[in-house]
């Protein structure tokens, strides 16, 4: 009795209110979004004592003048004293940031950071006109712009942390373009040098014919030949890495002056040279951070009045955007005249030279911008279009349940409210049918007296095989009839399995890519549609109320109702996709299309007579366990030949697709997917 009562005491005394210092993010840091609407917050902190309790919850929210999230769960963990993860935010801010961990429903610790925001971020490199050796000191209207200088970030006033000299910069300027327009904070981070030559900029080894006017961060070599030290180009490759990949938008480089018409004619570089050296510097540092990173490369070669460009450099400069390494900058060598100091004397800007040189960089940059969401690009043997959209929270489940939707259980039971998550009534998940009863003109009458609520992105994403050049959209009777592949992720399952519950004979397949509700996967009308359900292993939701139960589902449904369905845990993943998602995807797409749709199918002559493949002809795998968790070697046979319990396991269409599934099981990835 006397050890019980000192366990309850050591565990009722470990529940004591902690202080948490949070380290990630910084005061004023700028993330770099990854949608419009969206980007990935990163967390780290310190607790003042060791937490070693069960069911330990991270969880974060963010707040701004007129609005605010509701609490969600971070991903990630926390271990004695540490605690780090990561969290989808809205685009925007200032926010302030609360972060606060629980232990069954009792809050232990709460910290907060004053100023984040969710927007975009440029790395500013070159010489003096891409640093703050301007005429006059700028400073950002909008106070939506920080600068980082490798250790903390402030707001953007000039001059620019991390960059040379102590005068003007075109950052406020350009930043507070870009803020007018997106409507999002703008990160800067700037690592400019005074009077540097490309040269100076090389990776540490590469070798040139003719030194730099200024030779301090080059030496030359017993063979006659000089080589770059490699200090401009380390400090640059750890100011880009001082982000996570795809953590800033685009490189800006300002930079030519000091390799053009120089006074001593030896020190003078060659278009052709400038060319070579500057994409070595762009290759190689894309190498070095693991991504590549846009560059945008103005034209800057201007000196004073009467040298006032070199053709040859300008004409290499535009040569990278020709051949496509690079993005065309602003023509810095058409600002002139009083644009330039010392009423034009000079090589560097004046005060209104520095805000017309930031207008000229968001002239180039921001219609760029605008077409990042929406540009194709090369994935998955294909190419992927996206769009996004903000939908109001009218058009959600929980919105219609709370606004429309009438109290009759009959209709609707209920099991979603998480409040009653733990112990769900199996007779109310058996008979789910999500038949609302609600016509559009009582939804419409609903949002009208309610309003729409708050907005939420939406993205749409679209996929074109290798080898088809174009898909049209109308002149096609036969899509009428089309059958139907049917994808969601998060939320967007519980469309991918209802709509196969009410249109069974339209979908040869469906996927539930992460649901963020698995509940509403419980689907018997659609238990002869094959379906996979995707879980990542790390994903919040999956724990929510906890990982055994949310696995149970498809189990269920398989034994209530036969299902055709299978599950996939993938191991150290969380909400999202990876790339090694998608060839599981695309293996059970094939698969499933050729055992749900007739060789002779022909859309154009009316609707296609779907084939239901029979129980038995299928394989069966072991399904997924908790513990040990991470890669497992599951079991798969052959329906008949399965050694353990046929009813739960997950169906697996054939052999070839059983291989593949177990692969992914096993490794994490689909060596030659069939």
């Amino acid at each position: 009795m006397k050890r019980l009562l000192a366990l309850v005491f050591l565990a009722a005394t470990s529940l004591h209110a902690l202080d948490l210092t949070l380290t990630l993010p910084f005061d004023y840091q700028v993330v770099q979004r990854s949608t419009p609407g969206k980007g990935l917050l990163r967390i780290a902190g310190e607790l003042s004592e060791a937490v070693a309790l069960p069911d330990v919850a991270m969880e974060a929210r963010v707040m701004g003048e007129k609005d605010q999230t509701s609490w969600q769960r971070v991903g990630g963990s926390v271990s004695g004293k540490k605690l780090s993860g990561a969290v989808e935010m809205p685009a925007g801010g200032w926010w302030r940031l609360e972060v606060r961990v629980s232990q069954g429903g009792k809050q232990l610790a709460l910290g907060s950071v004053a100023h984040v925001g969710i927007g975009e971020v440029f790395v500013i490199a070159g010489q003096s006109n891409s640093a703050n050796h301007g005429q006059e000191k700028q400073t950002t209207k909008t106070r939506r712009v920080a600068s980082f200088d490798g250790k903390a970030w402030r707001i953007a006033d000039d001059p620019q942390p991390g960059a040379s000299g102590g005068g003007g910069s075109f950052v406020p300027a350009f930043a507070d373009a870009v803020v007018a327009k997106e409507n999002v904070p703008v990160g800067i981070i700037a690592c400019g040098i005074g009077a540097t030559s490309v040269r100076e900029w090389l990776p540490k080894g590469a070798t040139f014919p003719n030194p730099p006017t200024l030779v301090s961060r080059v030496e030359q070599l017993p063979n006659g030949q000089w080589t770059s030290k490699g200090a401009a180009y380390d400090a640059f490759i750890a100011r880009m890495t001082s982000v996570p990949p795809q953590g800033f938008r685009a490189v800006l480089w300002h930079q030519g002056e000091s390799d053009a018409n120089q006074k001593d004619a030896t020190r003078t570089l060659p278009g052709k040279l400038y060319r070579e050296y500057l994409e070595k510097i762009i290759r190689d540092s894309r190498r070095d951070i693991g991504w590549d990173a846009p560059w945008f490369v103005a034209q800057a070669s201007y000196h004073v009045p009467g040298d006032e460009g070199s053709d040859d450099i300008r004409a290499a400069q535009a040569s990278l955007w020709k051949d496509g390494l690079a993005l065309e900058g602003p023509d810095s060598d058409a600002l002139k005249g009083k644009l330039r100091e010392r009423d034009g004397q000079g090589v560097h800007f004046s005060g209104p030279g520095l805000r017309e040189h930031g207008a000229k960089w968001a002239e180039k940059v921001l219609p760029w911008l605008a077409t990042q969401w929406t540009e194709p690009r090369q994935t998955n043997d294909g190419t992927e279009w996206s769009d996004f959209a903000q939908l109001p929270e009218c058009h959600s489940l929980g919105w219609v349940s709370a606004n429309v939707q009438s109290k009759d259980t009959k209709s609707w039971n209920g099991v979603l409210d998480e409040a009653k998550w733990g112990t769900p009534d199996p007779q109310q998940v058996v008979s789910r049918n999500w038949d609302w009863k609600v016509s559009d003109e009582q939804w419409r009458e609903a949002v009208k007296q309610k309003g729409e609520g708050k907005r939420e992105e939406v993205a749409f994403d679209f996929w074109l095989p290798e080898g088809i050049e174009s898909v049209k959209g109308s002149g096609h009777p036969e899509l009428e009839h089309a059958p139907l592949f049917l994808y969601g992720h998060s939320n967007g399952t519980g469309f991918s399995a209802i709509f196969a519950s009410y249109e069974p004979q339209r979908v040869w397949g469906f996927v539930s890519m992460r649901p963020g509700t698995t509940f509403q996967v419980y689907q018997p009308g659609a238990a002869h549609v094959p379906g996979i359900v995707i879980f990542g292993e790390d994903d919040p939701f999956l724990a929510r109320p906890s990982k055994e139960e949310n696995l149970a589902v498809v189990p269920a449904l398989r034994k209530n109702h036969r299902a055709l369905w299978n599950i996939a845990v993938e191991p150290k993943t969380g909400h999202g996709p990876g790339e090694k998602t998608w060839p599981l995807v695309f293996s059970f797409l094939r698969h499933s299309f050729t055992a749900r749709v007739p060789a002779d199918a022909d859309a154009r002559k009316g609707p296609v007579k779907l084939l239901t493949p029979a129980l038995e002809s299928g394989h069966l795998g072991q399904n997924w366990q908790t513990k040990p968790g991470g890669y497992q070697k599951l079991i798969t046979a052959p329906f008949t030949d399965f050694p353990a319990d046929k009813a739960t396991a997950s169906w697996l269409l054939n052999a070839a697709y059983a291989a593949d599934w177990q692969a992914f099981q096993r490794d994490g990835a689909i060596a030659h997917p069939k």
